[in-house]
């Protein structure tokens, strides 16, 4: 943590308080191993009890922690309450930060599955998806303008960002653990039930108070687990890949149904080799668009480029290529 002193009046604080170093030290005091990286935790003996004291953060009296950083840093702080009444500081939240992360075993392990998160991402989540991701749902009244983003870091790893109304949701990589992170900077655009008690009890915009940070954990971490459930929609299995390694295997068939007939055999077709991928560049040509193609064309326009010699000359009959 760290802690900023204004020297003249009004004497403003503000303090800087990192979750993840409070998590590391509390570990500490009750005798738990745990491995770390950096501002990152990637193995902990007791996960369980690791999660309990980070679910507690927020529930410290923070107010009064930080009355007592005021009085050691702000020396005026004595006679300014003799002046104003004994009045102390007024604490508010101007950033928050909420953070899950996914533990993986190893570095290998979380790189299987990151890059399929990141193309999901770039590809799959945007507009109505970010309003969700914050609790929002979208309507003709919205405008709030909906930002995606990705950054990547050579010594840090690949970021996705979503941003909405000044708050932004994060997704990256430190080494084995994936990390999200839901940042608040406007927190009105999220609701809390009125906490006077003699008011209606009814949802009103959240303000900065310090007091309001159970609300602001409750609105990472739904924001956080939200991101999470969409990504399992991700699909490591491509239908594509599948139908490619199907025509890269040799098959055997049968031309008739009588018993005697002896199976022809057909060998794979690898789409992704160099002689294919170079046929199919022949097959786009302009000049076949109208009146389509022969196998004679192809080996005409393949002989010309020097990609079929003449020894392979027969090969492409093989493909037993012809369009119209």
């Amino acid at each position: 943590m760290h802690l900023r002193f204004q020297t003249w009046f009004p004497f403003g604080i503000q303090i800087y308080i990192n979750g993840k170093e409070y998590l590391k030290k509390q570990l500490r005091k009750e005798n738990i191993d745990f491995k770390n990286y950096d501002n990152s935790i990637t193995w902990v003996a007791d996960i369980e009890r690791a999660q309990q004291i980070s679910d507690k953060f927020h529930e410290k009296k923070w107010g009064k922690v930080f009355d007592h950083f005021a009085d050691i840093v702000n020396v005026y702080l004595p006679r300014i309450k003799e002046v104003f009444g004994g009045n102390s500081y007024k604490w508010m939240i101007e950033q928050s930060e909420y953070a899950s992360d996914v533990l993986f075993k190893d570095v290998n392990e979380l790189q299987k599955c990151f890059p399929y998160f990141i193309e999901y991402a770039s590809l799959c989540q945007m507009g109505s998806n970010i309003y969700t991701f914050f609790g929002r749902k979208l309507h003709g009244l919205c405008q709030g303008e909906t930002v995606s983003d990705k950054k990547y870091l050579w010594n840090q790893g690949f970021r996705i960002k979503f941003t909405l109304d000044k708050n932004s949701l994060k997704m990256y990589d430190k080494t084995s653990v994936l990390r999200l992170e839901t940042t608040i900077n406007n927190s009105n655009a999220f609701k809390i039930r009125n906490p006077n008690k003699h008011a209606k009890k009814k949802w009103v915009p959240m303000g900065k108070s310090i007091s309001n940070m159970y609300r602001y954990a409750e609105v990472g971490r739904a924001c956080n687990l939200r991101y999470l459930n969409s990504l399992t929609s991700v699909d490591r299995d491509k239908e594509m890949d599948k139908e490619i390694e199907k025509l890269r295997k040799s098959i055997e068939t049968k031309l008739s149904t009588k018993s005697d007939s002896k199976p022809r055999k057909y060998s794979g077709f690898n789409l992704l080799s160099d002689f294919s991928c170079k046929v199919f560049n022949a097959v786009l040509n302009g000049a076949f668009q109208i009146r389509g193609f022969s196998n004679k064309n192809l080996r005409g326009i393949l002989l010309e480029q020097k990609i079929l010699s003449i020894k392979d000359h027969s090969c492409i009959k093989k493909l037993d290529l012809k369009f119209c």
